[in-house]
């Protein structure tokens, strides 16, 4: 089997600047692609990076938290067969959706209420006709 070719890349100021920071870099490779990047753009790409994973890392505690004291006030959940936990929490799930979902339905049937008794107002008021879309 044969081993993949590494790609290898070359790097070049395409425009230099002040503080090297701020230069542009090209980025080419062998397969004909490049880039075109400063050092700042990869600092700032590594400071979200960071961030975003210090976001993650604490919604993991919270997760894993939440999970041990679900377990520790239930215990009868630990002793479920792992098929089971996953058909109560997928059942949950898509009760939550379905509410959830229903819910947004309503809204969006109250707002197409509002515009219909809006709409034919307007058209009294003003005695004019319009092609108006008939609610589902």
């Amino acid at each position: 089997m044969k081993k993949p070719l590494k790609e290898e890349f070359k790097y070049s100021i395409k425009e230099e600047k002040p503080l090297a920071e701020d230069s542009l870099i090209l980025k080419e490779g062998y397969f004909k692609s490049s880039a075109q990047f400063t050092i700042n753009d990869i600092k700032k790409d590594i400071t979200a990076l960071n961030k975003k994973k210090d976001e993650l890392e604490a919604k993991n505690k919270i997760s894993e938290a939440l999970a041990i004291n679900i377990s520790n006030h239930n215990e009868f959940v630990e002793k479920m067969p792992e098929k089971d936990r996953i058909a109560v929490f997928l059942y949950e799930k898509a009760k939550t959706e379905v509410k959830a979902t229903n819910e947004y339905i309503d809204a969006i049937n109250k707002q197409l209420d509002a515009y219909a008794k809006e709409v034919a107002e307007i058209v009294k008021q003003l005695n004019i006709t319009i092609d108006f879309p008939k609610r589902d």
